[in-house]
């Protein structure tokens, strides 16, 4: 060797002649050494019998991912140096003073490094203790890939499912469409986020913006059913107060009448109106008043100066005239007791002899 030289440079074939501490990554998954195209090994030699030896590989080592802040997580990988044939009393593993150097600032797609740190550490093993150096890096997610791809799309998609609160609750099929393809594009971008993820046990964050989309879209639906059931039952009240105005006012046909009741309490009271009146043989009753107490009838008259005249005479009655015309097949007149067979009822709180002299009334008149 010349004498001004201070370390030479060897071949890698050499290396398996000289010793070595046999140090390993102890917790990497897969290592390989590069090979461009021999193995990428460096062997020095120095004057005072350092033996410097460096390896160019790629590791696989394992991290311990937390996934609970996904996408805005902050992940620690580490690897481990040991010596896998001696122990810490045959081998003393030790960093040098400037342990880790970065040749270059590391570009990931999906984090950058924040920081590294390293370790010593002894442990116990059934043949002894060992030394271990640890390195350990610290990488933070870029979540701007997820804000473009989940979080715009999934926020767009809720504000198109409230456009349903604009439309008319008559406009079913479309409020359906909106709230259906709303609620299934967030399914589907659902399940394309966590297709990527490993599966986990507990809550992301993630989980819970995804999930609170799905509750805003499935809410929109339930106010949708919720609108859709008010106005059906507003409907049905309508509907139902429509047959009911129909029934009071429909004229009798084919025999067909409504029972109507009234009641006088007192000798002031007048008929305010007769309504629907029952009918005999092909006679067709409607009758009503005319504010002073006059009855009148479709296809027949009826006049009458006052209930009271019609239950309770005076010493000088005044003739009522009942003037019939077609309310049997036979054209005669109807008395008290053949309108009450036609379905007309007349009810007073005073004494029943009153509606017996105006039975002997109406049969002079006749």
């Amino acid at each position: 060797l010349a004498a001004c030289k201070k370390n030479i440079t060897m071949e890698s074939r050499y290396l398996g002649q000289i010793w070595t501490p046999n140090t390993c990554l102890i917790n990497s998954k897969k290592t390989m050494i590069h090979a461009s195209p021999t193995d990428n090994i460096m062997f020095i030699l120095y004057e005072n019998g350092t033996v410097w030896v460096n390896h160019r590989l790629s590791v696989k080592a394992p991290c311990e991912l937390d996934l609970r802040r996904f996408p805005f997580d902050v992940q620690t990988c580490r690897i481990i140096f040991e010596s896998y044939s001696h122990n810490s009393e045959e081998v003393e593993l030790m960093w040098m003073e400037i342990p880790v150097t970065l040749m270059h600032a590391i570009q990931l797609p999906d984090f950058d490094m924040v920081e590294f740190e390293t370790k010593k550490r002894n442990l116990l093993y059934p043949n002894g203790n060992w030394d271990q150096l640890e390195v350990e890096f610290t990488f933070k997610r870029r979540y701007g890939f997820y804000i473009i791809q989940a979080y715009v799309p999934t926020y767009l998609t809720i504000i198109v499912s409230w456009v349903s609160f604009c439309m008319e609750p008559k406009a079913l099929p479309a409020r359906t469409t909106v709230g259906i393809s709303s609620l299934l594009a967030l399914t589907f971008q659902f399940g394309n986020i966590l297709k990527n993820l490993p599966r986990v046990s507990y809550v992301k964050a993630m989980d819970v913006w995804m999930l609170g989309c799905i509750s805003f879209v499935f809410g929109t639906m339930l106010e949708l059913a919720f609108v859709c059931y008010i106005t059906r039952c507003q409907n049905s009240t309508r509907q139902w107060k429509q047959r009911t105005e129909r029934r009071a006012t429909r004229p009798v046909r084919n025999g067909v009448g409504n029972r109507r009741q009234l009641h006088l309490d007192d000798e002031t009271t007048t008929l305010p109106m007769m309504t629907h009146n029952g009918t005999a043989g092909n006679g067709i009753v409607n009758s009503g008043h005319n504010g002073n107490g006059n009855g009148y009838c479709r296809d027949g008259t009826m006049t009458a100066r006052s209930m009271q005249e019609m239950i309770h005479p005076t010493a000088s009655p005044s003739p009522i005239h009942f003037h019939m015309n077609t309310f049997d097949s036979s054209s005669t007149p109807l008395s008290i007791d053949q309108l009450h067979s036609n379905g007309v009822e007349i009810t007073s709180s005073h004494h029943p002899h009153h509606r017996q002299q105006h039975m002997q009334q109406v049969q002079q008149v006749q």
